[in-house]
């Protein structure tokens, strides 16, 4: 039975070039945002995990002595290194493997990102236990994804939507499993953040390939969406233009 990783693979290999030029992905607030939680001196090495087309290890390489970027697609980490050579930036290791199994030793890296990669992860609580096991005491992890809120019917309705427009889809956690996962792991969880991406559908749905039927169903879903996520999630009256909701969760590596 297979655990997600090769549906992974199979989906973001077709589409990686759309993702180094996305908006969603190439912009916006939660770049800085990011730099400004971690707080770096210049002398850090970082790990991103999931860095896809790498648009977070290019912001924060420019802030510390050198990031490493991981990812289990390779044509992502191809697109990812077009970035960084456009970008003129220099100071990044590009390595495919998954963030279950990261090739680094313990207490390696004095901070870590992860930003829209997390709800891909076959299994978040691993990969989040093992980026503790490679940064040392006192390193910050930032962790930025889209979330669900905390009401089940919400919760169902954004990942049915997700899921039919992107079947490697795994799950949009709550930042309450945020903070559960990210302590069990042993982080003091210091910031928990939220803010609405604004989404549009036609966009959304030609990045990421989506069959058509696939993309009626969704399609349907947000325009026959009960009130309450008309609301939630900013659908207009077509379903062509809605929000996703961006969490952002800072927290501190604790002694073991």
């Amino acid at each position: 039975m297979s655990d997600g990783t090769a549906e992974v693979r199979d989906q973001y290999a077709a589409v990686a070039a759309a993702y180094r030029t996305s908006r969603v992905h190439a912009t916006g607030p939660d770049l800085d945002r990011m730099v400004q939680l971690l707080a770096p001196s210049g002398d850090e090495t970082a790990i991103d995990l999931g860095t896809g087309a790498g648009h977070a290890a290019v912001r924060l390489a420019a802030n510390v002595a050198r990031v490493e970027a991981i990812d289990l697609v390779p044509e992502m980490l191809a697109q990812a290194e077009l970035l960084a050579a456009e970008r003129g930036v220099s100071n990044i290791g590009f390595h495919a493997c998954d963030v279950r199994s990261l090739p680094f030793a313990d207490a390696a890296f004095d901070a870590a990102v992860s930003r829209v990669s997390a709800h891909h992860w076959a299994d978040v609580p691993a990969g989040i236990a093992e980026a503790a096991r490679v940064l040392r005491p006192g390193a910050r992890i930032v962790v930025i994804d889209t979330v669900a809120p905390a009401s089940p019917a919400l919760d169902s309705f954004i990942n049915a939507v997700e899921i039919l427009r992107d079947p490697s889809h795994g799950r949009d956690l709550t930042m309450a499993d945020w903070t559960r996962i990210l302590e069990t792991a042993g982080f003091r969880v210091e910031i928990g953040e939220t803010s609405p991406v604004e989404i549009d559908a036609t966009d959304w749905f030609a990045r990421s390939r989506t069959a058509p039927w696939r993309e009626e169903a969704a399609r349907r879903l947000l325009r026959e969406a009960p009130a309450l996520a008309r609301e939630t999630f900013r659908i207009d009256a077509g379903g062509d233009r809605f929000a996703l909701i961006r969490g952002i969760v800072a927290a501190t590596r604790l002694p073991a």
